[in-house]
């Protein structure tokens, strides 16, 4: 007999599902064993399989006798509920009070069969908790309870609808007493056709739910009572008939809800046959697969027992040179810098686990320092200019990380070597140096920004033919000045139409950014077996640009700022203070040489008439057009230079003997016939007196020659302005004579 879902052995038996967790615990402990204990296990896994040879051939036979058993149960039950079920809609389609007896007699003994089962044996029940028994049986077991607890669920649904049946007996019955009073009542009446034809129409919906019928009754008694009202006589047989419409009322509701509970009726009988017959299927299937089980698991054991030896034997050695070859193999790559394999052993806790435990730990303390510095490194090193083809790196971290620091301390050796290079041209020789010593680069050129000219300059490299003219007078024509991203040549060779390669070569063009705008660029020329190597440097040379800009940067501001100091912030021009650092130098250089140096002193006539007319304002005005014009009617070698208030001087280096009155000449002339621009629009005249002196000519000093100029000049305004007077050693000593007075 089958126990019941609730008792104590089924909760035992959904106890098994927790089968996997046990296994994973008997693993755990298994790894804990050292490998010689693994040894002995085995061997005793050896002895445990020849006994369960033997076991598995008794528990075989159980297994068939509990098919049999559940086969033999389930048809029986089976039986016992298709007879119910034919007993049931006997009665619901035709009552008879012997029906329903039957019924409740196969109800009880269903019952009976379902909690009044035979208890497990003592080895039955040993058979269970060893849970040895396959999970086809144990499922088969639990669903053959389920579906007893179903069919006992549906039965009783059944009853429940039963008892709706029954009640429209009731039902019927007070319909017939209470048309029998209302037939009776009609008879004396002339509605006896009437009576007839209602008593036909009651008979026929009372042997059988006919809601319909009964509505038509009802619509006749309602025509009936319309008669009966027109005559007061009539009061008793209209409550006879409000009476029976009342019992008629009652009766259609019951055989609504007996139709609709028909229809349900119908369905748990066909669920229910259905069932059973999947239900015996279900119990043949069983059986045939408990002989099926007895075979294939006594034929598994007996194979397991036979290679026990042999598997225990592999099993062990694959446990012992397995993870020694994931450690040999990890030694190995961690000797070429791979230390990204890990030995994977996390639940052995033998000799084994706790090597590659410990290996582990050191290849993650070598990635993780060696990693970090590399990381780090390659912030430093790959700076603002990206590299992004696929440049090729050391494959061993060791000597990239080697490789990468020794190159960082060469960048800081450079840095604080250029950052003590007072001029420019020693920075960029210095980086020259680095370029062919450290990167062994050959063909270079390094072109800088000049931003007065709006120009590139050569400044650096032993390439400088390989430049384009137009480059240099137009920069926009350079991708990488106008784009400040690196160009070359390698994908595209068309990129640049001005690199003017040769056959097999290719170039690489890198910005150099000064305050954050691109005031240079670094090309470099190679060879297409040189692409790998060049490449491999690429980021390195750029972080030696990045290192060289700003300190080529800061070089050009102090230029800026020394050049700012010595000119005039009106005018443009040099100031006095230039003149003091320059002219013993330049002065030096021609007497060296053999060369004549002019020095004009210009002033402009009657200034302070213009200032006093026109205001300060158009006083500077003045100043600054005059400056103009003189720097137009000289070399560009030459130097002019506001000496004080309206007075320039210009001092030509090299010139012939006596031709410094001819430029003094120009320049005056210039001035008489140019128009001034002041304030309002207005446009005035003016004159310029000049005087001029020559070195070695009228003195081997500089300082008595610039004093002869203005000698001359003082000279040239008592002779009446607005002319240009050279030294002569006469008005010298006049000067001696009458002392220094300029007119105004």
């Amino acid at each position: 007999m089958i126990e019941n879902p609730e008792s104590e052995h089924y909760k035992n038996l959904n106890s098994f599902k927790g089968r996997e967790k046990m296994e994973r615990f008997f693993t755990s402990i298994l790894n804990r064993f050292s490998i010689k204990g693994k040894l002995r296990l085995g061997f005793i896994l050896i002895s445990l399989l020849t006994f369960a040879l033997g076991y598995t051939g008794y528990v075989g036979m159980i297994k068939v006798k509990y098919a049999t058993q559940y086969q033999a149960r389930l048809t029986e039950l089976t039986y016992l509920v298709l007879n119910l079920v034919h007993e049931e809609e006997t009665l619901f389609t035709n009552y008879k009070a012997s029906s329903q007896d039957r019924v409740n007699k196969i109800i009880q003994e269903l019952l009976n069969k379902e909690t009044k089962g035979k208890g497990l044996s003592l080895v039955e029940k040993f058979y269970y908790y060893t849970a040895l028994m396959p999970k086809e049986i144990k499922m088969g077991t639990e669903s053959i309870w389920q579906y007893m607890k179903d069919l006992i669920l549906k039965i009783t649904s059944m009853n429940q609808l039963l008892k709706k049946r029954w009640e429209r007996d009731g039902a019927v019955d007070q319909v017939r007493a209470k048309g029998i009073a209302l037939r009776n009542a009609l008879a004396k009446t002339n509605l006896q056709n009437t009576t007839l034809e209602l008593r036909l129409l009651e008979t026929q919906c009372t042997e059988k739910p006919k809601p319909k019928l009964i509505n038509k009754i009802l619509d006749q008694l309602e025509e009936i009572k319309k008669n009966l009202k027109k005559n007061p006589k009539n009061m008793g047989i209209l409550q006879a008939l409000n009476q029976y419409e009342e019992r008629l009322k009652a009766l259609k509701e019951i055989d609504s809800n007996v139709v609709y509970i028909y229809g349900r009726f119908k369905q748990l009988l066909s669920t229910i046959q259905r069932e059973s017959r999947e239900g015996i299927a279900s119990a043949n299937a069983l059986v045939a697969q408990a002989i099926s089980l007895v075979f294939w698991e006594t034929t598994f054991i007996l194979l397991i027992a036979l290679l026990a030896s042999l598997g225990t034997s592999w099993g062990i050695t694959k446990n012992i040179t397995a993870p020694m070859h994931k450690i040999v193999s990890a030694i190995k790559r961690a000797k070429e810098g791979d230390f990204s394999q890990d030995i994977e052993l996390p639940t052995r806790k033998d000799e084994m686990g706790v090597l590659a435990t410990w290996f582990s730990e050191l290849l993650d303390l070598l990635r993780t320092h060696v990693g970090f510095i590399i990381e780090k490194s390659g912030e430093i090193i790959q700076s603002r200019i990206f590299w992004s083809s696929n440049t090729s790196q050391p494959s061993n971290p060791l000597t990239m990380a080697k490789e990468t620091v020794e190159t960082l301390v060469k960048i800081n050796k450079y840095k604080t070597l250029i950052e003590g290079d007072l001029e420019k041209r020693e920075i960029y020789r210095h980086l020259s140096l680095a370029l062919e010593r450290e990167f062994e680069v050959e063909d270079y050129f390094l072109l800088e920004m000049n931003e007065s000219e709006n120009r590139l300059e050569p400044v650096a490299g032993p390439s400088v033919d390989r430049y384009s003219l137009d480059v240099l007078i137009q920069p926009s024509l350079c991708r990488a000045k106008r784009t400040g991203e690196v160009v070359d040549s390698l994908e595209f060779p068309e990129i640049c139409r001005h690199a003017n390669l040769m056959e097999g070569e290719f170039h690489i063009c890198l910005p150099v950014l000064m305050g954050g705008e691109v005031k240079g660029v670094l090309r470099i020329n190679g060879k297409k077996e040189e692409k790998e190597k060049i490449l491999q440097q690429l980021p390195y040379i750029a972080k030696y640009m990045e290192t060289t800009a700003p300190v080529v940067y800061a070089s050009k501001l102090l230029e800026i700022t020394r050049e700012q100091s010595l000119r005039d912030g009106l005018t443009g021009l040099y100031n006095r203070r230039f003149l003091e650092g320059y002219l013993d130098k330049q002065a030096q250089f021609a007497q060296r040489k053999g060369f004549t140096m002019g020095f004009l002193m210009i002033d402009i006539d009657h200034f302070k008439k213009i200032n006093d007319t026109y205001g300060h304002k158009a006083g500077d005005l003045i100043l600054q057009q005059v400056a103009r014009i003189i720097e137009r009617s000289v070399r560009s070698s030459d130097v002019v230079i506001r000496y004080g208030g309206e007075e320039f001087l210009v001092i030509l280096p090299e010139v012939t003997t006596k031709s410094s009155a001819q430029v003094a000449e120009k320049i005056r002339k210039t001035v008489e016939t140019s128009s001034f621009k002041i304030e309002g629009g207005k446009e005035i005249k003016i004159t310029v007196s000049v005087g001029v002196a020559e070195l070695p000519t009228h003195s081997d000093h500089p300082w008595q020659t610039i004093k002869f100029a203005d000698v001359a000049l003082y000279h040239a305004k008592q002779a009446g302005r607005n002319r240009v007077m050279v030294f002569s050693p006469d008005m010298w000593r006049e000067e001696e004579e009458e002392g220094e007075s300029e007119p105004a």
